[in-house]
């Protein structure tokens, strides 16, 4: 982060050590497709016990697609926008680093898919991402963030979040 951002945070007084407190698990998270008008994938992803199975009779293990994967991975997002109201998945304080980590792929993949180079990205992909609000730009989702914080701030005299 840069030194004009720690600045600002400062500025409003933000809290930096309340992120160590934070206990988010999308496990618990409610898959109710008909919740804020989500996109509605449930029956294209398989359920985590079936991810990988192995076959008695045969020596092989049968593992997810690449689309299953990235399936699974959508859905861990549309929990967390479920329940936090935004796809802004924090980098360094989460409590699930495998989203984070997802969620900065996509952001590289978009930007290899539009410079018309191999990703994995398609307009399906980029369809369902922009349906739940996902920011391609993490500049200014942080700045989309601070705003949001700023604004929080007037309106509850902290910025405990």
């Amino acid at each position: 982060m840069t030194e004009e951002r720690i600045e600002l945070l400062n500025q409003i007084d933000f809290q930096w050590t309340i992120c160590a407190s934070l206990k988010w698990s999308c496990k618990n998270a409610n898959n109710d497709p008909d919740d804020a008008n989500l996109p509605d994938i449930l029956d294209r992803i398989s359920s985590p016990e079936n991810a990988t199975q192995t076959q008695p009779h045969k020596r092989f293990v049968v593992r997810p697609t690449d689309q299953e994967k990235w399936d699974k991975q959508y859905m861990e997002l549309v929990n967390y926008v479920k329940r936090f109201g935004h796809a802004r998945v924090p980098w360094k304080c989460s409590q699930n680093p495998t989203l984070s980590y997802w969620v900065g792929r996509q952001r590289d993949k978009y930007k290899l898919y539009h410079d018309g180079k191999p990703s994995g990205m398609t307009e399906n992909r980029i369809e369902l991402l922009n349906k739940i609000g996902f920011e391609w730009d993490k500049n200014k989702s942080w700045e989309k963030s601070y705003e949001d914080l700023v604004r929080f701030v007037k309106e509850n005299g902290h910025a405990r979040v």
